[in-house]
């Protein structure tokens, strides 16, 4: 989890805000709200936060301004926030799903924020599927090998499991992944998915790194005072791919992977390999949420999906 603090402009007005990756939503103060569209509640929205309990009966379209790269999403507009550790009153409180959507990571160590991955356009559909007719993307089975990785995306993926098993002399990373095979932004600003339930194998895997830290997640200091609902999830945020620099002494040929995650916070899966696949386990769902419905998901089989062949159910 990160938390930042950075003054923002919305319409104009310099607001001070905070970054937080363990608050789900974006929340802002009435008071900001004069000049922003508002759209009421169909019932009021109680929400733990600040070591109590936030009313909200109103939303808000927040633009703003977020050095220099303009941003939108829908905020609970509340009373009160709460004040920072310094006592001055926070008038936004920018949430994790916010800032996944628009590539902002907190770097907390540093007291800045990350911007690198800020989206300068937004893709309908991942190049891999652009050629495909709708009803295949949808129906047809999900098939993907490291020969198309500058059109792999695996950005705000849910890793549900891993494991690793022995094929003869090699030792391949099997991960449990649902796999977001569309982005569709709406045109209400909000997103829609196809999510596929998917096996991500890297096959004869070297140098492998893990980095896991969820921290004192049920420990939280003010504002924030709640328990962190991702606390022992794992979610991709940048998947990448590397030359090896140094001289690797074998014969075949490897490449170095690594995963970046949103959750946990700075976590990181790193690892060589001589290449990697993504086969569907069943049919994509169209969604408006990231993952695909756990009563209807079909469970990674550790014996089969192994081998990244479908569970055939």
């Amino acid at each position: 989890m990160g938390r930042v603090r950075e003054m923002i402009s919305v319409d104009g007005r310099e607001c001070w805000t905070l970054f937080d990756t363990g608050v789900r939503s974006t929340y802002v103060l009435n008071v900001v709200t004069d000049k922003l569209r508002s759209t009421a509640t169909f019932h009021p929205i109680r929400t733990a936060l600040g070591g109590g309990v936030k009313e909200s009966t109103c939303t808000a379209l927040l633009q703003a301004e977020v050095q220099g790269h303009p941003v939108s999403t829908h905020a609970l507009v509340v009373d009160e926030i709460g004040k920072d550790e310094d006592g001055r009153c926070i008038e936004v409180l920018f949430g994790a799903l916010a800032m996944r959507q628009w590539g902002i990571r907190p770097v907390p160590e540093e007291g800045r924020l990350d911007l690198s991955h800020y989206p300068e356009q937004f893709a309908e559909f991942p190049p891999a599927w652009s050629d495909t007719p709708a009803g295949a993307r949808q129906t047809g089975r999900l098939e993907i090998d490291s020969s198309a990785f500058d059109q792999v995306s695996l950005h705000d993926v849910r890793i549900y499991g891993w494991f690793q098993y022995r094929e003869q002399y090699e030792v391949n990373l099997v991960l449990d992944i649902d796999y977001l095979a569309e982005w569709n932004l709406l045109p209400d600003n909000r997103f829609d998915f196809i999510v596929v339930p998917a096996t991500l194998t890297f096959l004869d895997v070297v140098d492998l790194q893990i980095d896991l830290n969820w921290g004192a997640s049920l420990r939280r200091e003010e504002p924030s005072g709640v328990i962190c609902s991702s606390a022992g999830e794992l979610e991709i945020n940048d998947f990448r791919r590397f030359a090896y620099t140094d001289p690797v002494y074998t014969e075949r040929s490897y490449l170095h992977y690594e995963l970046g995650l949103w959750q946990p916070q700075g976590g990181r899966i790193s690892l060589g390999a001589r290449g990697f696949r993504i086969v569907g386990r069943q049919e994509g769902v169209r969604s408006d949420r990231q993952t695909f419905d756990p009563a209807q998901r079909v469970p990674l089989n550790t014996v089969r999906d192994g081998r990244s062949e479908p569970d055939g159910h």
